[in-house]
């Protein structure tokens, strides 16, 4: 049974380990066909559903990395369901600019306020 749109986001947050694409997102959502999810969702939000479902594993990532103690390798796979610890980093570089190990050293300086825009 399809989900009503407006529980796109919850579930992404809820789900973030396993959805690591827009087409395992709806089928978390009860879509049999990812561009008609991708077609509802973007008539909805306005916005492309692959870059939402960054938008909330980076904001995600960034709280992990600032807030808790976890380790890389935890935050990635663990948390959001990123393959590796190689390729959480890689991720992250490219979204970003910054390694993990970068962003969690920086908790105080300003390049960490600007990287907490994203979660806005």
């Amino acid at each position: 049974m399809k989900q009503p749109m407006e529980e796109a986001l919850q579930i992404a947050q809820q789900h973030l380990k396993e959805i690591r694409t827009v087409t395992d997102w709806a089928e978390k959502m009860g879509y049999c066909c990812s561009k008609d999810f991708s077609r509802r969702f973007r008539n909805h939000y306005q916005a492309r559903p692959s870059k939402i479902l960054n938008s909330i594993k980076l904001k995600k990532a960034i709280h992990f990395l600032l807030k808790t103690n976890k380790t890389i390798y935890e935050i990635g796979y663990c948390e959001l369901g990123i393959g590796d610890e190689k390729a959480f980093w890689q991720y992250m570089k490219y979204h970003t600019g910054y390694s993990p190990s970068e962003i969690k050293a920086m908790e105080n300086s300003k390049v960490a306020k600007d990287l907490r825009k994203i979660k806005e």
